[in-house]
């Protein structure tokens, strides 16, 4: 990991822990009634964990401390059923200013289940299904050995959310009947949490698509734009068989369309994050997506895995 910006306090997570996971499985597939983006899609992967990316969260929370604002604005878009959006809020808390944090999503039911704030963790209990451990945020909810920051994101976690996994299972017979039978065919264990009354009001969240940002953030409005892994959705054919790129007669005027709305959106000096994973920056999708942001006069900030990660309005 690189670091090119004048933040350069901000801690070395433990690579063994905090590896980037494929967060299959930890938000449940959304149908659509009708194809989205660009018209290829007709169902939404709502991927996503706790404190997902660390390091990229950590150099927000640095920037925001650095800041001569006393009041931030900070959007999450595309943020599933808000466990990052959350996730900042936690980091946020005790930064000493006034922070507005907003998470909008396509799918009606991520957005329900965030403005809900009940969430799951799960963790592997044995070794089905590698490719799939998409548990890397388990160290919240169950006994094991935490690092330093890991405690630090446990503490936090504590703060915010009551661990309501007895009562969940106080159902009636036929309920727990059903839960017992299907807890005995999956491959996790899993605990559930209920934010806290007091800490609801650290997010608002709405429905909203990235390709109309205007309907949903004021012009010059925002300091911290996160579409983590999102453009990868917006730009790829998904269907529950295949998957593929699409040409790029179509991902450019999308991408053109998503960057002049966040240059729009965006105060001067803001930052605008994408995800550190791969699939945000592969092949001729990634050129199109960094070619189009250096044109709306962009600078890479932060580099990760040699991946521009975060880009500052200039």
């Amino acid at each position: 990991m690189q670091n090119i910006s004048p933040f350069n306090s901000i801690p070395q997570m433990s690579q063994k822990r905090f590896a980037q996971p494929a967060f299959k499985g930890s938000a449940k597939v959304e149908l659509l009634g009708k194809d989205i983006s660009v018209g290829v899609r007709n169902f939404l992967i709502q991927e996503t964990a706790f404190f997902r990316e660390p390091d990229t969260l950590e150099f927000i929370k640095s920037f925001v401390k650095n800041s001569t604002k006393q009041v931030i604005n900070i959007v999450d878009g595309a943020c599933s059923s808000g466990y990052e959006t959350y996730s900042i809020a936690m980091l946020l808390e005790n930064i000493g200013k006034k922070v507005n944090i907003l998470g909008f999503d396509k799918g009606q039911k991520a957005i329900n289940d965030a403005i809900k704030g009940e969430f799951q963790i799960k963790r592997r209990n044995n070794d089905f299904d590698d490719i799939c451990d998409f548990a890397k945020d388990s160290f919240l909810a169950f006994p094991q050995k935490l690092s330093k920051h890991e405690q630090k994101y446990k503490n936090m976690f504590n703060n915010f959310f009551t661990d309501i996994t007895k009562q969940k299972k106080e159902h009636s017979f036929f309920k727990r009947l059903k839960s017992m039978l299907t807890d005995a065919m999956t491959p996790y264990d899993t605990k559930t949490f209920l934010i806290k009354p007091e800490k609801k009001s650290t997010c608002t969240f709405k429905t909203g698509d990235i390709l109309e940002l205007d309907k949903i953030v004021p012009e010059k409005s925002a300091d911290v734009i996160l579409f983590r892994n999102a453009l990868y959705h917006l730009t790829t054919y998904e269907a529950y068989d295949r998957k593929a790129p699409l040409p790029d007669k179509l991902i450019k005027p999308a991408i053109e369309q998503v960057v002049t709305q966040l240059d729009k959106a965006l105060n001067k000096g803001g930052l605008f994050v994408l995800g550190s994973h791969e699939c945000d920056h592969f092949s001729n999708t990634g050129e199109i997506v960094h070619s189009t942001l250096k044109k709306h006069n962009f600078i890479p900030l932060y580099i990760e895995n040699k991946l521009p990660v975060i880009w500052q309005k200039s």
